[in-house]
């Protein structure tokens, strides 16, 4: 099913479970059954330290261990992990040859949008952060098969970053078809509640 978000602005709060907040580290256990459907996807704490050590090499801080990173997306081939992007627990680093090298602190994310831009007349899906820099994720672009339904995975990734990140989910009618099941993938404790509500990014229904 192909539904066309229109004028999405999601801000969530980042969760409070028994009154504390809750860490990026645990939201990345909680989306990682789903994460693990996702070839180009690995999570702390199966993400191969010589992929992690490669890209904190390429992209990252010198400083950084591979046991920092908690989420990496490695957009190669032949899964050298020097493109893609990889999080920790308080900072996100990006590189493609599209886009060049990025980081920023989680806290100063405060916009993502959905996009599918063509450089050289290729398609590649992303997404943009506070409008600025272009994640270029073309792995991403898979529909995963979770508990019986069909969720795209750059649709997951934007609500775990929302939900961990506590940023804003955009779009705009240009920008917005997305090919995607309309369904919220149950992850954590949600994976206990009824499902087959549509919804938007952030736990807003659609109409």
């Amino acid at each position: 099913m192909d539904v066309a978000y229109r004028n999405v602005e999601v801000t969530l709060e980042k969760p409070i479970i028994c009154g504390h907040l809750v860490s990026v580290l645990e939201i990345v256990h909680m989306f990682s059954p789903i994460f693990e459907l996702c070839k180009d996807t690995s999570v702390t704490p199966k993400i191969n330290s010589r992929n992690a050590a490669k890209a904190i090499r390429k992209y990252g801080d010198s400083h950084l261990e591979p046991d920092d990173v908690l989420l990496l997306i490695d957009n190669t081939i032949f899964r050298s992990a020097k493109q893609g992007i990889f999080i920790t627990e308080d900072r996100l680093f990006a590189y493609s040859e599209i886009s060049g090298k990025y980081s920023i602190e989680l806290s100063d994310i405060e916009t993502i949008k959905i996009e599918i831009r063509s450089p050289l007349k290729v398609k590649i899906p992303g997404i943009t952060v506070n409008g600025e820099y272009f994640i270029s994720l073309p792995g991403m672009g898979e529909i995963l098969e979770y508990q019986t339904e069909s969720y795209p995975a750059l649709l997951v990734l934007a609500t775990f970053m929302v939900e961990a990140f506590g940023c804003k989910l955009t779009a705009d009618e240009r920008e917005s078809k997305v090919a995607t099941k309309s369904k919220r993938p149950a992850v954590g404790k949600e994976a206990a509640r009824p499902t087959g509500e549509k919804w938007l990014p952030g736990g807003r229904k659609s109409d």
